[in-house]
């Protein structure tokens, strides 16, 4: 099968939560309130950003790795999935 489980360090976790939290607590607000349309910012920071840093920080800060291939599939992975997540999220449905 070759799915193995992904461990995260204590490092990876914190930065995770504080940059989700800062994308989605700051950033998020900030341009909301320039009148942008909050339920397409959240869909759009958490597809595209909150992919990228999750996908950084197992690829590059766990795994000590060099493999940019893994780190784009793992983003794609995650973009489809924080994507529609976040999509349903917004309409009220919660997975």
């Amino acid at each position: 099968m070759g799915n193995k489980l992904v461990k995260i360090s204590i490092k990876g976790s914190i930065m995770i939560m504080f940059g989700i939290g800062f994308i989605n607590l700051v950033l998020v607000a900030m341009l909301s309130r320039l009148g942008i349309n909050e339920r397409m910012i959240i869909i759009l920071f958490n597809t595209v950003f909150s992919s990228a840093l999750v996908s950084y920080i197992i690829t590059f800060i766990d795994k000590n790795g060099n493999n940019k291939e893994k780190f784009f599939s793992r983003y794609i992975k995650f973009v489809i999935l924080f994507g529609l997540t976040a999509f349903l999220w917004t309409k009220g449905i919660f997975i």
